[in-house]
C-alpha cells in the first residue's frame, strides 16, 4: 500500500495492486472499462512481428515465418504452371522437340510443307525462343489451311503436268510416254539457251538466266522456240546460204530433240529436218 495521504479518495485495486511491491514486475492487470479485450498476437492485423507481407498477397498465403510465406508462393506457383501447361501444353527443351505438324487437306493438297523445311526449322527455333508450347503451335497448320482456304498459297510447280503438255498435240500414249516426249521438247530449248553467247549472238549470262525462266511453262518453250525458227542463230542460211559460224554440237543437240525431226509425228517439218541432216553431216561427215 503507498504511503501517500489518499486526501480522502480511497485507491481503485488495479492501483492498489500496482502499489504492492509484492506485484513487481507482473503485466498489468485488465482494464474493466476496456471490456475485458486483448491486442491480438503481433498487433492488430494478427501479424506475427517481422512477418513481411508483399503488397497485395492473399492472407492465406502468409505463414508464420518469411520462410513459410515463400514456401507457400512457390506452391501456388507450381500449381499455376501445372495447370497452364495442361491447357496448353508443356514447351520442350529444344526446337526440335517439338511435335511433327499435321497439315490440313488443303494445304496437303497443294504440297503441305515438309518437315526439314529451312523456313519452318528457323520459325520452331524463334517459337522455342518466346516459350510456345504444343498446343499453341497447333495453330500454325490452322493458319496455313485458312490461307490455302482464301487462296493464298500457291501450288507447287508441276513438273509432270507441264511436260505432258508439252508433248505432240494429239500425242497417244501413256503419261509418261507423254512426258517423254515433252522432256526432249524442252532440252532442245534448254540446249538453245545454253549455246548462246555474247559474242556471237548478244546474249550475255543475265539474259539467258531470264530466258531459262521461260521454260518453266508451254506458253515460254513456245517462245524460246519462236526465237529459234526466226534465225536468232540460224545454222543454215536461207537460200543455201553458209552458217554464220562454224556449225557445233550444240547447234545439233539443240534441234535433234525437235519435234519436227519426228516424221511420225503431228509437227514435222521436211524442210527443217533436212537442215538437221545438214548439220549432222557437217559435224560428223557422209
Amino acid at each position: 500500500m503507498s504511503n501517500e495521504p489518499s486526501h480522502g479518495v480511497e485507491p481503485t485495486p488495479q492501483i492498489a495492486a500496482a502499489d504492492d511491491p509484492a506485484n513487481a514486475g507482473a503485466p498489468p492487470a485488465a482494464d474493466p472499462t476496456q471490456g475485458g479485450r486483448t491486442e491480438p498476437i503481433g498487433g492488430a492485423d494478427g501479424q506475427m512481428p517481422g512477418i513481411y507481407k508483399p503488397e497485395g498477397i492473399a492472407d492465406h498465403l502468409v505463414g508464420q515465418t518469411n520462410e513459410e510465406t515463400i514456401d507457400r508462393l512457390i506452391r501456388e506457383n507450381k500449381g499455376f504452371r501445372d495447370a497452364q501447361a495442361k491447357k496448353t501444353g508443356a514447351v520442350p527443351e529444344n526446337a526440335d522437340g517439338y511435335q511433327p505438324f499435321e497439315w490440313g487437306e488443303k494445304t496437303k493438297a497443294l504440297g503441305g510443307v515438309a518437315d526439314d523445311d529451312q523456313a519452318l526449322g528457323i520459325f520452331k527455333n524463334i517459337a522455342h525462343e518466346h516459350g510456345f508450347t504444343d498446343a499453341q503451335m497447333a495453330a500454325v497448320p490452322k493458319f496455313m489451311e485458312a490461307m490455302a482456304e482464301k487462296g493464298l498459297l500457291e501450288a507447287p510447280f508441276d513438273t509432270a503436268g507441264m511436260l505432258e503438255s508439252l508433248a505432240p498435240e494429239g500425242f497417244k500414249g501413256s503419261a509418261e510416254e507423254k512426258q517423254a516426249k515433252g522432256g526432249e521438247r524442252l532440252t532442245a530449248a534448254e540446249n538453245w539457251i545454253k549455246q548462246l553467247d555474247a559474242e556471237a549472238h548478244g546474249f550475255d549470262q543475265d539474259m539467258k538466266n531470264e530466258m531459262r525462266l521461260l521454260t518453266t511453262s508451254l506458253a515460254g518453250v513456245k517462245v524460246i522456240e519462236k526465237l529459234m525458227n526466226r534465225g536468232v542463230n540460224p545454222s543454215v542460211h536461207p537460200g543455201g546460204g553458209g552458217a554464220e559460224r562454224a556449225v557445233t554440237k550444240q547447234d545439233y543437240e539443240a534441234r535433234i530433240a525437235d519435234p519436227r525431226n519426228n516424221a511420225f509425228g503431228d509437227k514435222f517439218d521436211e524442210n527443217f529436218a533436212n537442215e538437221t541432216r545438214e548439220i549432222a553431216r557437217r559435224l560428223f561427215g557422209d
